[in-house]
């Protein structure tokens, strides 16, 4: 199956002016990959095409690549810190590209992808990134 986390996101077709940018997460469990969401992925950018009042927000979907198969042997801190890392790197570049937008994040996750969501939120909020 291809890799789709670097493609563009369903916004690249809208004004960087938007209002409103909606940034979905989503974190796998233990051993598993960012592709295990595909299906999930698909189904969310279609109904999201498709769903009046929605489809004019940008929707950026967002997966790291960091923490997958084995790597989340590492521990909840040390993944869930990573997590933190490259989740507020991609947080901070959706904010420049939507500067006067309000950003509405959901996390979706598997097992112990939440476990990593909690611990890498909770690191951002008590870093201030995201305020």
């Amino acid at each position: 199956m291809a890799d789709r986390r670097n493609e563009e996101p369903l916004s690249s077709g809208y004004p960087l002016s938007a209002d409103h940018v909606a940034v979905v997460v989503l974190q796998h469990g233990s051993h598993g990959h960012a592709s295990d969401f595909d299906n999930v992925r698909r189904q969310l950018e279609c109904a999201w095409r498709s769903t009046t009042g929605l489809s004019c927000w940008p929707l950026e979907i967002w997966a790291t690549s960091k923490i997958e198969g084995s790597s989340t042997d590492l521990g909840l801190v040390t993944c869930g810190n990573t997590l933190a890392a490259e989740l507020g790197t991609a947080l901070r570049d959706i904010a420049i590209r939507y500067p006067s937008a309000t950003m509405h994040l959901c996390c979706v996750a598997h097992s112990f992808g939440g476990l990593l969501i909690r611990h890498a939120l909770a690191v951002l909020d008590k870093s201030g990134d995201l305020d």
